[in-house]
């Protein structure tokens, strides 16, 4: 009976759960996507809102390094 007891007890102390480690994780790898659609969207809209003249002007801009 106390071996039964003793061995029940090793067997819920050693038992985990497979999700308990990994969800800190999670929440790093939602916070880095999340902040990389943010500079993506905004490096987007920072091309987007250029006007076309300014455009042409950085295409034709020299390119000789000094």
């Amino acid at each position: 009976m106390i071996n039964a007891t003793l061995s029940n007890a090793t067997a819920a102390a050693v038992t985990k759960d497979p999700n308990e480690g990994y969800e800190w994780w999670r929440f790093v790898f939602i916070v880095v996507l999340s902040l990389l659609s943010a500079v993506f969207s905004g490096m987007n809209l920072g091309i987007v809102g250029l006007d076309p003249g300014y455009l042409e002007l950085l295409t034709m801009g020299p390119f000789e390094t000094t």
